[in-house]
């Protein structure tokens, strides 16, 4: 018979008390140390989960906390940024509206100017073409014209008693017959010829004083009166009239 069937064929006998025992001891050591290896895996993992969990509450927290210091803080910084941008591009503009509202300006100034001195040397011609009519410088050689101005000069006088008018002797007729003596009836009417005066020229004499009409005189009253210096304005009506 081999060993294997003696050991097979051997007698079974209880085993002792004490072997049971540390048998069991060492089932319950295995047990333990089994659930212990899975309660540190457990503890670890809990642990891991729990880092996480901080990990992301404080990501979180951080964030919000983040978001509720910097959203004012960046609103401020970028209504600032706004702000300076838009002042900066409109002071551009501004200044580009001014240059060309200057340059309009200058231009409408230059455009004034012009026009002033062109409205203002026909204002002048124009008083000097009437200071002509008036004066008889632009007619003198026109009867109806002495008659008037004379007309014009005793229409002045207060009810003189001796009366003068001198003109040049071509004239003297004219006026005789186109002057009505009866407006001063009470003054003494005479008429004298004066060949000293040019055509359109006339004084009258009174008791009171002399009315000097010859167109000189007239012309540089009229002068005076528009504040015109007699000679420039002379040269402007001939430079007028031969236009």
């Amino acid at each position: 018979m081999s060993e294997q069937a003696v050991e097979a064929w051997r007698a079974w006998h209880m085993p002792r008390v004490d072997e049971i025992s540390r048998r069991e001891q060492a089932g319950s050591k295995a047990s333990v140390a089994d659930q212990a290896a899975l309660d540190h895996a457990r503890l670890v993992q809990e642990c891991e989960n729990q880092r996480n969990q901080a990990r992301q509450q404080g990501y979180a927290d951080g964030y919000a906390h983040g978001l509720s210091q910097g959203l004012p803080h960046g609103q401020a910084e970028g209504f600032n940024e706004g702000l300076a941008r838009g002042l900066l591009e409109s002071r551009t503009r501004v200044t580009a509206l001014c240059a060309q509202l200057e340059q309009l300006i200058a231009r409408t100034e230059a455009g004034l100017a012009e026009l002033d001195a062109q409205v203002g040397d026909a204002l002048i011609a124009l008083a000097l073409r009437i200071a002509a009519q008036v004066t008889g410088c632009a007619v003198v050689a026109a009867p109806q014209n002495l008659r008037e101005a004379v007309s014009r000069a005793l229409k002045t006088l207060d009810a003189p008693l001796n009366l003068k008018i001198c003109a040049p002797s071509q004239a003297i007729t004219q006026l005789k017959e186109g002057i009505d003596e009866s407006q001063y009836p009470q003054a003494n009417w005479q008429w004298e010829a004066d060949d000293s005066l040019n055509a359109g020229e006339f004084r009258i004499l009174t008791d009171s004083g002399l009315i000097d009409a010859r167109l000189h005189n007239r012309w540089l009253e009229a002068c005076a009166r528009l504040g015109l210096d007699a000679g420039a304005a002379t040269r402007l009506l001939d430079t007028e009239q031969s236009s």
